[in-house]
């Protein structure tokens, strides 16, 4: 193995897998769109991970694993010997992120972090889409389009966000299997030695940060993109790509803000109980914070 090798796949899960120039979507509340598509940046606010409805985010991972390690005895691609090794390995539902271009080769990890997430998906004008994710008192709402490229943060260290597509049910295993298999392929060999020194961190690091791209296969419908931030608590760190001021609690659930730099091109689609004069009244907001709608 050499180090070009380890560095790819290390950096295996930190790489976007968005085509470019994709059209992705976010719904949300009539209310929250002018606070999105702001004059000044796009600014959202992303939900820490705890806070989601659904309570397997991030729990489901154990299962995908011990799956995959079964399809690579059942498969002959390990031995028994590796298996029962590779088993002992702990994944616990805490964040863990090595930035890619880290100047002073810091790793943060574990308990130095929380994981933030903003969601959008590849469905446009979806009414189960609307109906899971607009609620207000009039379930009045919109689909913002936007392109792929556009989601850029603008503070530093953007190489802490990772933007990816969420793999569901027999996806997830297939993508552990491919990534153990790659790992034996590049390290050619397995001894205790190397399992302390190299395969226990480097799995260790992949599927902590993979359980939070990892979902039950009944929600494939989504078709969920994600954006992941990992928030370092450390002061000096955290304030070079978001301010601390932004991460607040509201009944209890943390949130925090993120600005993406400003496109001057968006679409809206509204809910069905959205009447024409709402519509038309949104647009001109948007007009006056310098956007213009496509439609």
């Amino acid at each position: 193995m050499n180090d070009n090798q380890i560095q790819a796949i290390v950096e295996r899960m930190h790489k976007s897998d968005i085509p470019i120039l994709q059209n992705i979507y976010h719904y949300t509340t009539n209310e929250a769109v002018p606070k999105i598509l702001t004059l000044s940046s796009i600014t959202f606010r992303m939900t820490h991970i705890d806070n989601f409805e659904d309570k397997s985010e991030g729990k489901l991972i154990n299962t995908f694993y011990k799956e995959a390690l079964s399809k690579l005895l059942t498969a002959k691609i390990i031995t028994k010997t590796i298996y029962e090794k590779l088993s002992t390995i702990p994944i616990a539902k805490l964040p863990s992120l090595v930035p890619a271009n880290n100047p002073d080769n810091k790793v943060y990890r574990i308990s130095d972090s929380d994981a933030y997430v903003l969601c959008f998906c590849t469905k446009k004008d979806d009414d189960n889409m609307f109906m899971n994710y607009v609620k207000n008192e009039n379930n009045k709402g919109y689909c913002i389009e936007f392109r792929s490229t556009n989601i850029v943060p603008k503070r530093k260290s953007t190489e802490r966000f990772i933007f990816k597509k969420i793999l569901y049910g027999n996806d997830v295993v297939d993508d552990i299997v491919s990534y153990i298999t790659d790992l034996l392929n590049i390290i050619e060999d397995f001894n205790d030695e190397l399992f302390r020194t190299w395969y226990k961190g480097l799995i260790e690091f992949y599927l902590q940060t993979l359980q939070y791209f990892a979902k039950a296969e009944s929600f494939r419908d989504e078709n969920e993109i994600r954006l992941v931030l990992i928030l370092t608590k450390a002061e000096d760190v955290s304030e070079n790509f978001i301010d601390h001021n932004n991460t607040k609690e509201k009944n209890g659930n943390k949130y925090t803000y993120i600005e993406l730099l400003k496109t001057q091109f968006v679409n809206i689609t509204p809910s069905l109980n959205v009447t024409t004069e709402e519509y038309t009244n949104m647009k001109d907001q948007l007009k006056a914070n310098n956007y213009r709608c496509r439609v």
